[in-house]
């Protein structure tokens, strides 16, 4: 395309703080209106037979290069997880149509993934849904979260033929629709591949994620002639 590192550099800058700043709220956001969440559950109860499901909780790696070591806020070591790469352990919550819910891509490869959940927004709200809705809506999650009265996970460990083995059998089968998404969201955006590496900083890093996942949305969502109009639309209004 004839243009420089630094020319595209600004241009994914510009591009990604444009998409956090105008869609990502808009377009990531949990079904939290009563026709929305009956919606959800009605597809999960329809493609995996699992009743009051709205949403499946799982964090996947991002590979970035190493920050620097003496960063005061963001050091190093906060970034190499546990396979021992340096990364952005990324938080996402999807659908039965593996549509995006919820994106955290504040911390790094080191922080655990029940302690991501911990702290964000996302458990708040589906623990005020969960409350709200007559104690009938969970999120599923593997064994590495809490089990919650609003996010259930498998029973670790339960005999064949029994009630708790079938259903572990039934949420691992309903939970493998995360594990689509991430290879979905991935393959779109390879730059969020461990072969391919962001070479940015963290903090622009979580933004150029952020914006993948509202690109991954809204290419489930709307044809390319609708993107096409969006993409002018939010330059109109972002330049304004």
């Amino acid at each position: 395309m004839c243009m420089s590192q630094s020319s595209v550099s600004r241009c994914v800058t510009q591009v990604s703080s444009c998409i956090n700043e105008i869609l990502l709220e808009r377009y990531v956001k949990f079904p939290l209106a009563p026709r929305d969440i009956t919606n959800a559950q009605q597809r999960f109860m329809t493609k995996y037979h699992f009743p009051g499901v709205v949403g499946i909780l799982d964090c996947t790696h991002v590979a970035i290069v190493p920050p620097a070591v003496n960063d005061p806020d963001l050091p190093e070591h906060m970034f190499v997880n546990r396979k021992g790469y340096h990364s952005i352990n990324v938080q996402l919550i999807c659908n039965a149509d593996l549509t995006i819910l919820n994106v955290n891509a504040r911390y790094g490869g080191a922080t655990h993934d029940a302690f991501i959940w911990a702290n964000s927004r996302a458990m708040v709200e589906m623990r005020e849904m969960h409350t709200r809705n007559g104690h009938t809506s969970w999120l599923l999650g593997d064994s590495g979260y809490p089990l919650q009265q609003w996010l259930l996970t498998p029973v670790v460990g339960a005999a064949p033929g029994t009630p708790e083995y079938l259903y572990t059998s039934r949420h691992v089968a309903t939970r493998s629709c995360i594990e689509r998404c991430n290879g979905v969201l991935k393959s779109r955006f390879r730059c969020l591949r461990k072969d391919r590496v962001l070479h940015y900083k963290p903090t622009k890093a979580a933004s150029i994620i952020n914006a993948c996942a509202v690109l991954h949305n809204l290419a489930i969502a709307v044809s390319f002639d609708a993107l096409y109009k969006l993409i002018h639309c939010v330059k109109y209004e972002y330049v304004l």
